[in-house]
């Protein structure tokens, strides 16, 4: 007499499992969003940062990825806003989804905030207006699975990071370095302004290799010079180390420059 062995589920047919996981999954990226409305959640740690960060300056590729896993759940033919815990999920991602259109929304604006800082330079009105203008080789760039730099530069070409210097040596001994990358036009002229980006993070976390790749290009396609620096972050040393590690960047553009 043969030994009855059951067959093995796989996990997407699983539908109990999947649909409460996808549940889980809208309640905690509603969680995040909401969160982040909350500006008095401190912000000097890596998971403050992130939940500031991630349904705001992200919010266009979270609802990209909402969209692609729902897409591709309902593709395999899970019912996964079957019973009640499904519906629930589909509302919650509907409440998700409208947090991330607004928040997207308010992202545009900051053309507006950019625009405004580049009036007082000698920049052309028709470029003034060409920032946050979204081409489809723009859109592109954001949502194509490329390297950020290998992406940008399809809507920018010509523009490129030319070198990376040391603007300080800080330190009781004076052995760390802290760079800069500069990034230009192939037809930028020497005597080209400066534009200097100091990376956000609260002072925390952050890279100066990895900028807003679609800003620092948009500005050097326009006849800047972009600088891009690392400063010292904490809990390695405390505010206002940062600062003055950014004034040393200023420093030594006026000098160097």
């Amino acid at each position: 007499m043969k030994a009855f062995k059951p067959e093995k589920t796989p996990y997407l047919n699983c539908e109990r499992l999947t649909r409460w996981a996808y549940l889980a999954f809208a309640v905690s990226t509603l969680y995040v969003v909401e969160r982040a409305k909350n500006n008095k959640i401190p912000r000097e740690n890596f998971f403050g940062m992130a939940a500031s960060l991630l349904p705001t300056e992200l919010s266009h590729k979270i609802a990209v990825m909402h969209t692609c896993l729902v897409g591709f759940l309902l593709k395999k033919k899970v019912p996964i806003f079957s019973h009640w815990s499904g519906a629930f999920a589909g509302l919650v991602q509907c409440v998700v989804a409208a947090n991330l259109v607004k928040w997207y929304r308010q992202n545009l604006s900051s053309k507006d905030i950019i625009r405004d800082a580049f009036t007082s330079s000698d920049i052309a009105p028709e470029q003034l207006k060409d920032i946050g203008h979204m081409t489809l080789k723009r859109w592109l760039s954001v949502f194509l699975p490329l390297p950020q730099p290998m992406a940008v530069s399809l809507s920018y070409p010509g523009v490129s990071k030319i070198r990376t210097v040391t603007y300080a040596h800080v330190g009781k001994t004076k052995t760390q370095k802290l760079l800069m990358d500069v990034y230009k036009h192939q037809d930028t002229p020497p005597n080209a302004p400066i534009f200097l980006y100091i990376h956000g993070g609260g002072w925390v976390i952050g890279d100066r290799r990895i900028p807003p790749f679609a800003c620092v290009y948009q500005v050097a396609s326009m006849g800047w010079v972009v600088c891009v620096i690392d400063y010292r972050l904490s809990p390695g040393v405390a505010f206002p180390t940062h600062l003055i590690d950014s004034k040393r960047a200023v420093a030594y553009l006026r000098k160097n420059a």
